[in-house]
């Protein structure tokens, strides 16, 4: 069942093979660069044992965080909690504190992906980790480069220049530092390379520019949206508390990263851009046809012509 769940997502999927590649080349030492589901080789090999000891050393008590939303009295719920969990023995081995950190990435790393799809292209930037300095910046940029068809990537790719079918720019939210990505699917006869190259170019204008107050205010309302209808119902509500209780250590930073976004200026999307949108902290990965020609992987791209350094 486990195996049929890789095939289906990513053996099967070319998005999904193309991050897979993505994550294991972005990172070399922190285990966000191992799927989830694990390898193929993995699930080939393991063990009834091993996966029992999983189990039982990540899936109990001591190790899991429950919300309770709803118009329910406090005693009632804990013993309503008792009763389910009280026989669930806690973890004898708790799950080991991770160590290992992500080192600094010194050079753009590019790959390409052979799959019998249309093409696909994928950057990813390191970022901080949710909760982390500047995770308030990210949302918005994310946003303003592709949320709605007025964000920066949408009308420039797809509607002005019309070299690309869609476009997607996403703000990670992880316990530990991940990658801020952007998707873009080139409309033939248009190539990887035209759109990368206009990816670049956008990102440079935002860089130099900055946001007009009208984008900002456009972006700051778009997730204020998100914020309220997420918070209207109780499952809504219940899966954003336990998500930054667990994510973060603090299930009130749901509001504190509201407050965060409603104070992001011009200036802290520029600053942001310019720390981390740069090519030695990037990861291109291609997704290309086995029978094309692949785009050359070695050349440089000018950063004469926009392309962000």
């Amino acid at each position: 069942m486990v195996y049929e769940e890789r095939r289906l997502r990513t053996d099967n999927d070319p998005g999904g093979k193309l991050e897979e590649q993505l994550n294991a080349a972005a990172f070399t030492s922190a285990a966000y660069g191992w799927p989830v589901v694990g390898w193929a080789s993995d699930l080939e090999t393991v063990t009834r044992e091993e996966v029992n000891d999983f189990f039982h050393q990540y899936y109990a008590p001591n190790n899991a965080v429950i919300a309770i939303v709803g118009d329910v009295k406090f005693n009632d719920m804990i013993a309503l909690v008792g009763k389910y969990f009280d026989s669930v023995p806690p973890s004898k081995i708790p799950p080991p504190p991770v160590q290992t950190t992500e080192p600094e990435q010194k050079g753009e790393r590019r790959l390409s992906v052979e799959y019998d799809a249309n093409p696909e292209m994928v950057i990813g930037w390191h970022m901080p980790g949710g909760g982390g300095i500047d995770q308030e910046v990210f949302d918005i940029v994310s946003s303003l480069l592709s949320r709605g068809r007025t964000s920066r990537l949408y009308k420039s790719l797809v509607e002005d220049k019309q070299i690309a079918s869609s476009v997607y720019a996403g703000s990670d939210f992880a316990r530990f530092p991940s990658l801020f990505t952007i998707w873009v699917t080139p409309k033939a006869p248009h190539t990887l390379d035209e759109v990368e190259k206009a990816v670049y170019d956008e990102i440079e204008k935002l860089k130099t520019d900055g946001p007009s107050n009208w984008e900002l205010e456009r972006t700051r309302n778009q997730i204020e949206s998100d914020y309220v209808r997420g918070m209207q119902s109780n499952l809504g509500m219940a899966f954003r508390l336990t998500d930054m209780q667990a994510l973060t250590g603090d299930w009130t930073y749901i509001n504190k990263l509201k407050g965060l976004r409603e104070k992001v200026a011009s200036d802290d999307v520029k600053r942001v851009l310019a720390k981390y949108f740069i090519k030695d902290n990037r990861t291109v990965a291609f997704l290309v046809k086995p029978d094309s020609t692949s785009p050359k992987q070695e050349a440089a791209i000018d950063p004469t012509k926009g392309a962000a350094k």
